[in-house]
């Protein structure tokens, strides 16, 4: 019976150090979760194209921390060219501009990115994706020098030019698509003209020739249905708060867009329009006018009262 009992106790002893020994495993296995983990989102961070879709969505979620920005937005510019919405817009454009807000990026990599967005909008873009996110990522570095200024005063020129060369050129006017996502050419390139618009530093002539290019972008011969009205206004509306902008001449530069819209709309012209070209026209305007009008009268500033006023002017030619 001794004998018995000394081999059951010598069997539970080794029966219970076997446990101990699968639970140190498993104690183990689960101690260096995190630190894959933590390794799977450096990785992520400083190369996220190398993530998979939830590891990207995940990064989002931690508003695109990273300990290296200048290599992490490069990336994400790169991204910013893809046909694939979630890549181009959700991740590449939406972290870009989170790392930029934190004022992580070295003026280096600033200007680079001036660079490369500045060739992508004439480069050939089959998808018509690329050249409106090119235009958005240049309105948020310009919001960097905004915030904290680094160009001189010629690559800043040279910006406003660049913003102000692609919006008068633009001939794709598609919004939303539900597989393709945004493309958004005038509006994203009016959020360009509205972050330079907010630069104390954007001088009467960079103003004048700002909200000139805005007003031809105004009434296209197909009716604006993403809010493209809106954020022309917009950025109208910010050109006319600046200081620099106060000598503006609205009235005239308002003349000068209807006196557009009229020739185009006219019969046997040699821009003769049909109908639903005259109808899309006469939407885009008044849509764009009225946001004028009702922003500048309930915002009470009477800096807005010259552009308000030139707005309902044409208004009442309707």
């Amino acid at each position: 019976r001794e004998g018995k009992m000394r081999i059951s106790r010598q069997f539970a002893h080794r029966h219970a150090a076997g446990w101990r020994a699968a639970l140190a495993l498993v104690l183990a296995t689960i101690l260096t979760m995190p630190s894959i983990a933590a390794a799977q989102s450096a990785n992520i961070s400083s190369n996220p194209i190398a993530g998979d879709r939830a590891d990207l969505a995940a990064w989002k979620a931690q508003d695109f921390l990273t300990d290296t920005p200048d290599r992490t937005v490069l990336v994400l510019a790169s991204m910013m060219t893809s046909a694939d919405p979630f890549l181009r817009d959700e991740i590449g454009f939406t972290g870009l501009s989170a790392i930029l807000r934190r004022g992580d990026v070295s003026e280096p990599v600033l200007l680079e990115l001036i660079d490369l967005f500045t060739d992508r909008l004439s480069a050939p873009d089959p998808d018509g994706v690329v050249r409106p996110f090119a235009v958005l990522g240049l309105s948020e570095v310009a919001r960097v020098d905004r915030v904290t200024p680094f160009l001189d005063d010629a690559k800043f020129d040279s910006l406003a030019t660049t913003g102000t060369t692609f919006l008068a050129g633009v001939e794709d006017y598609r919004g939303y698509d539900p597989a393709v996502g945004w493309r958004h050419n005038v509006p994203h390139a009016a959020d360009l003209m509205l972050q330079l618009a907010l630069n104390p530093r954007t001088s009467t002539a960079q103003l004048d020739r700002m909200a000139s290019v805005l007003t031809t972008q105004v009434a296209p011969a197909e009716p604006y249905i993403h809010g493209e009205p809106q954020r022309l206004a917009r950025a109208l509306l910010f050109i006319a708060r600046h200081e620099n902008g106060a000598s503006i001449d609205w009235s005239a530069l308002f003349t000068k867009m209807m006196a557009d819209y009229t020739m185009r709309t006219g019969d046997g012209g040699p821009q003769g329009a049909t109908m639903l070209e005259r109808l899309a026209l006469e939407h885009n305007l008044r849509v764009f006018l009225l946001e004028i009008y009702a922003s500048a009268v309930s915002s009470k500033d009477d800096r807005l009262e010259p552009l308000g006023t030139a707005a309902l002017e044409q208004l009442a030619k309707f």
